[in-house]
């Protein structure tokens, strides 16, 4: 059986088609496309009809090469929306916008974060969909919105919906019954429920019509961390490790958890297939690196590929460290000068290569993941034998073996294509072709690595406290 996975990430997109048979995955990329981040008027924006443009022309690609796909599904970032009143700009505001910390800032003069918390029980991060509608209120009346998946879905089906795993990342669910919070509507003076009718994975939104076919298009886990942690087979003393542009480290629970402790360390409670939750801590990830990597290849005119980078950080050291949540590594532009000027206020030397940048946020990453870890397992009171590392950034070599030092704890390698896996097998389920336990099987068959710690946790430990040190009350965490 074939079907269609359209992943948007933050920095590209693709079409893929994915095949299951007897127990195997295959992808097949169809179309790939990127650049749809665009500034306009000094403000940052999605050009959702160069998105939604090359969507269609993988689609289109796909249905003409096989005749035998069954649905469609797709996946993208979460928080961002299109204002219905936009629909003709075809044009969204992105989160790394800085009007968002503006607004956020705003909205929490009047009210303390803790009170959404408790309702919704999302971490705090200035971009929340929250303080967008907020924002949007503020510049005038704001009525409708769809989520970026679901105006995709819309431009296929013409049919509005809005679905619940993205929903989850707005900061508007009420945590416990998973439904929009008349709470949380009141408090951005809100007259209305600002979306659409609810859509849980593995339901029907419609039909998308290409020449004389009707093709189901289908409610999949639209935020793609969800559809990442869908394709990964976690048990009972497992954690993951989503890696791409954003790093989510995190368990998947039965009951969210919202308490004081939780809100103190910044935890989220997303939801994911089942209602399951995503319990997690969105730490910032590839983005820098990608940030570093474009400003060396636009001074040596060339590109500089990973494979070059990681034979030569293999063989050197690094003795300096950032915060990779600090704030100014989350907006683009002049990432290698942020970075040294946080070197220079913590006391440590600048860097100048390429390969000392990109080691330099290796190790700092590893090392944050080591303080989440932490307390992940202080607010799940739990113990974890196994940390599934999924997503595109899971193929660095070095990453991978920091990781599974710094959290002294087995590393697995899982899938690499997490998003478009876990898209496509909501669809396989929800076409009777394989039910949520044996697709656990199938995932675990497909596990190619296991990486263990080689470093005596001790000598870990004393790493940790020296940096620490170095970091003192610059540490975001």
């Amino acid at each position: 059986m074939k079907v269609i996975a359209v992943d948007l990430g933050a920095t590209s997109g693709r079409v893929v088609v994915v095949t299951f048979n007897e127990g195997i995955i295959e992808t097949e990329i169809i179309h790939r496309f990127s650049s749809y981040l665009i500034n306009e008027n000094d403000t940052l924006k999605w050009d959702l009809e160069k998105i939604f443009s090359n969507i269609s022309v993988g689609i289109n690609k796909s249905l003409d090469l096989y005749n035998d796909i069954k649905s469609i599904g797709i996946d993208s970032f979460g928080c961002d929306y299109i204002k219905i009143e936009d629909l003709n700009t075809l044009k969204a505001r992105a989160y790394r916008d800085v009007s968002n910390i503006e607004f956020s800032k705003k909205l929490l003069s009047k009210h303390n974060y803790q009170e959404i918390y408790k309702e919704s029980g999302i971490q705090f991060l200035p971009f929340n969909t929250i303080f967008q509608l907020y924002q949007d209120k503020e510049r005038g009346e704001l009525s409708k919105v769809l989520m970026i998946p679901d105006y995709l879905n819309y431009r296929l089906t013409n049919v509005f919906s809005s679905e619940l795993t993205n929903l989850s990342t707005t900061g508007m669910l009420d945590k416990s019954t998973q439904t929009i919070s008349r709470k949380l509507t009141d408090l951005i003076n809100l007259k209305e429920n600002p979306f659409y009718k609810t859509y849980k994975p593995g339901e029907k939104i419609g039909e998308y019509i290409y020449k004389d076919r009707k093709v189901d298009v289908i409610s999949v886990c639209s935020h793609d961390t969800a559809s990442a942690v869908f394709a990964t087979p976690l048990d009972e003393g497992s954690c993951y490790i989503s890696s791409g542009t954003w790093s989510l480290f995190g368990d998947l629970l039965d009951k969210p958890i919202a308490n004081e402790l939780s809100y103190k360390y910044n935890f989220t409670n997303e939801v994911g297939y089942n209602g399951k939750i995503r319990f997690l801590k969105n730490i910032m990830g590839q983005f820098i690196v990608e940030e570093v990597k474009k400003e060396f290849e636009k001074d040596q005119n060339r590109e500089i590929k990973y494979q070059e980078v990681t034979s030569k950080i293999k063989g050197m050291s690094n003795d300096v460290y950032i915060d990779v949540d600090f704030k100014d590594f989350q907006t683009p532009g002049n990432m290698r000068e942020k970075i040294n000027k946080y070197l220079k206020s913590t006391n440590q030397h600048e860097l100048k290569s390429v390969y000392e940048f990109v080691l330099c946020i290796y190790e700092s990453l590893a090392y944050k993941y080591r303080i989440v870890f932490e307390k992940l397992k202080e607010l799940t009171k739990k113990e974890y034998k196994k940390l599934f590392v999924i997503g595109g950034a899971n193929q660095s070599e070095v990453l991978n073996n920091l990781v599974a030092n710094y959290l002294n704890i087995d590393v697995y390698i899982g899938e690499s294509e997490a998003s478009t896996i876990g898209n496509a097998l909501v669809q396989f389920v929800s076409l009777n072709e394989l039910n949520e336990e044996s697709k656990d099987e199938v995932l675990q068959n497909r596990i190619k690595k296991i990486i263990k710690p080689t470093i005596a946790k001790g000598l870990i430990d004393l790493k940790i406290k020296e940096i620490n040190k170095v970091l003192g009350g610059f540490l975001n965490e």
